[in-house]
């Protein structure tokens, strides 16, 4: 089986008419280097740069027995049908799946740049597809509680009936008095000459002064 360059999205897949004369796909590590005393340097291994892919081609504008490459022949579309389907893909900001048959290449990939151009005197449309291989994070957003728990306080509360709270307050206005009155009784004291006086002190008990 020949190679085909196949992009899927959406359950719509499409297969470029004329394949690229050659495929890059570049790949970089993401090491680091640390400098150790009295050890030297030593390299610390971590997860691989994601990988990027870039194609070369064009669209062909029609089909005919100059183009015997085109690999679409019974269901040709003009250069306008691969552009949109492209660009609406990059401007949706979403991965699409691409294949090359015969090959071990087969991920989701993001786009991360499209150009094309109409040259004068060519109906055919030139392009440069740049692609970048996409990893899907594995956090997932939402608000975190508070692994804490708050013990709430209990309210207390105290109910009096109003006939009680009548004869409570009936109590504490007579018992009042009461002691009003007794610190209002005169005291006797001794005077100079041994003679015994009388000495009384005023208190207001409501609007009642008492002598």
């Amino acid at each position: 089986m020949a190679i085909r360059f196949f992009f899927e999205r959406d359950g719509q897949v499409i297969l470029l008419p004329v394949n690229p004369e050659q495929l890059q796909i570049k790949g970089q590590g993401n090491n680091e280097l640390l400098h150790i005393v009295k050890l030297g340097d030593i390299s610390i291994l971590k997860e691989p740069k994601l990988q990027e892919i870039q194609i070369k081609c064009f669209f062909p504008a029609k089909v005919h027995r100059y183009y015997p490459y085109v690999l679409t022949p019974d269901h040709f579309q003009a250069p306008p049908f691969y552009i949109d389907f492209f660009e609406n893909i990059r401007e949706a900001r979403i991965p699409c799946r691409f294949i090359v048959s015969d090959t071990v290449v087969n991920k989701m990939v993001s786009i991360e740049s499209f150009h094309y151009t109409y040259e004068a005197g060519d109906e055919d449309v030139t392009y440069e597809l740049n692609l970048k291989e996409y990893r899907r994070g594995g956090g997932q957003s939402g608000k975190i509680g508070s692994p804490f728990r708050t013990k709430e306080k209990k309210k207390t509360y105290t109910k009096y009936a109003t006939s009680d709270a009548k004869i409570l307050d009936a109590k504490k206005g007579k018992d009042g008095q009461k002691d009003s009155k007794k610190q209002a009784r005169p005291t006797t004291s001794r005077t100079g000459d041994g003679s015994f006086q009388n000495r009384t002190k005023e208190f207001t008990v409501g609007n009642e002064v008492i002598v």
